[in-house]
């Protein structure tokens, strides 16, 4: 196996292991973990600039997400079994806490 590098798209992050070849010399690629922050553009009162507040960041792996049964779940209940930082006020814009970082 081989692992690529990570393939970042305006917030997330995932990393994929190369599992062997297939077709026309192409790869097999399978993601093993992904990361998301969720934020909101807004424009910052101080500045008069757009700043993106981060009210959720979540980083899981494979196996757990495939254990997950997301016709019966609920968002707050999955968001906190992912140990996931969450905005403690979102409504009023309050980023999440950065101290802790997430871990895929």
């Amino acid at each position: 196996m081989k692992s690529c590098p990570y393939a970042v798209t305006r917030g997330s992050a995932v990393r994929a292991v190369r599992y062997g070849q297939c077709g026309m010399g192409g790869a097999v690629w399978a993601v093993q973990t992904i990361s998301m922050e969720l934020g909101t553009l807004v424009v910052d009162p101080g500045t008069g600039h757009d700043t993106t507040i981060t009210v959720v960041q979540v980083a899981t792996d494979r196996d757990t997400f495939t254990r997950l049964d997301l016709s019966r779940v609920e968002a707050r209940a999955t968001l906190d079994h992912l140990r996931a930082g969450v905005s403690k006020n979102p409504h009023d814009l309050v980023p999440v806490a950065h101290s802790r970082g997430v871990r895929g």
